[in-house]
């Protein structure tokens, strides 16, 4: 049996998401915002916020069955965005298929008695965080840095559906499942 905090995501890999690791670890020292330095993830957008699972295997099924019946999808990235003040992001694009994706991935997860989903999983915001403003000074800091970045766009594909888990305090690659 396999227990622990798992988050489900898209792994984001290439230039896009080695261009968003470069931003997290660019912009925690030099605005002295060390939440995404000190708990490390991969690149990657939430498709069901972490939870706890006592056997995560009857997950590992859905996602394996789920993603033989996806083709991976297009995604852009590119821009910069924030929510309230706090939250900054790569902003992304995805098409109205790769959102889908995510919706009926979330209906599959309602089908396992006792599942745990919340607002962030019915109300998908794709978007890849790149810092928290822990004071007014620091967020209009990240927001006037990053504005003053040449703008770099970035196509690639919605191609995997990917399990976490938490050690200790940062998120592995757990398992990839990949789509066609």
């Amino acid at each position: 049996m396999n227990s622990g905090d798992f988050v489900i995501v898209h792994l984001l890999r290439g230039e896009a998401g080695k261009y968003h690791e470069d931003l997290v670890k660019t912009i925690g020292p030099k605005f002295n915002e060390s939440y995404l330095i000190e708990n490390p993830r991969p690149s990657h957008f939430t498709l069901k916020a972490p939870f706890w699972a006592d056997d995560i295997a009857i997950v590992e099924d859905l996602l394996e069955e789920f993603v033989k019946t996806q083709k991976s999808q297009s995604i852009s990235v590119g821009g910069f965005g924030n929510f309230r003040d706090k939250v900054v992001f790569l902003n992304s694009e995805f098409s109205e298929d790769a959102i889908k994706i995510q919706k009926d991935l979330i209906e599959e997860l309602r089908k396992i008695r006792g599942f745990p989903l919340d607002r962030h999983d019915l109300a998908f915001t794709p978007h890849l965080t790149v810092g928290y403003g822990n004071t007014p000074e620091s967020f209009k800091g990240i927001v006037e840095y990053l504005n003053s970045l040449p703008e770099k766009k970035f196509e690639t594909k919605f191609d995997n559906i990917t399990l976490l888990k938490k050690n200790k305090n940062v998120w592995e690659v757990y398992k990839i499942y990949e789509m066609k």
